[in-house]
């Protein structure tokens, strides 16, 4: 949606989620979090791209914890079930070529110093993805390949 402008509005913007950040407000409109309505927007350039790649950031439930959540976290578990219905319901549709879904454990939305961490869950997925991607290599045969 921004081409142009200032980067800060549209980066207050992308992190808006209703009850945890106030909306951002962008050329008289007020503007939350993509994510709260489509978080893995795929779909909007299916149709513009030859290959999709979508990664699907959303978290991982830890089975077996039966702790009942504060308010905060409350929000954003209603935010998670949401989202998770919303992305089976399109992947029912239209779906990218290839779809990565990383586990990660034990990081909550706001815990902005656990990037490493992150990183380091997020690997096995990243195997995943390089094999899925020589597969399509393969497949489609790479342009080194050709005569």
């Amino acid at each position: 949606m921004f081409e142009a402008d200032d980067l800060l509005p549209a980066l207050q913007a992308s992190m808006a989620v209703p009850g945890v950040f106030a909306p951002a407000s962008i050329g008289g409109r007020v503007l939350v979090d993509g994510g709260v309505v489509n978080l893995v927007p795929c779909d909007h350039v299916l149709e513009r791209a030859d290959f999709t790649i979508a990664v699907d950031v959303s978290k991982v439930r830890k089975h077996g914890k039966h702790e009942i959540p504060g308010a905060l976290e409350s929000v954003l578990g209603a935010f998670n079930i949401m989202q998770a219905s919303a992305i089976t319901e399109k992947m029912k549709h239209r779906k990218p070529d290839i779809y990565v879904q990383p586990e990660i454990e034990d990081v909550r939305m706001l815990d902005f110093g656990k990037a490493e961490e992150v990183f380091q869950q997020a690997e096995p997925a990243v195997y995943l993805l390089r094999k899925q991607l020589k597969g399509v290599t393969v497949e489609r045969g790479h342009p080194a390949d050709r005569p």
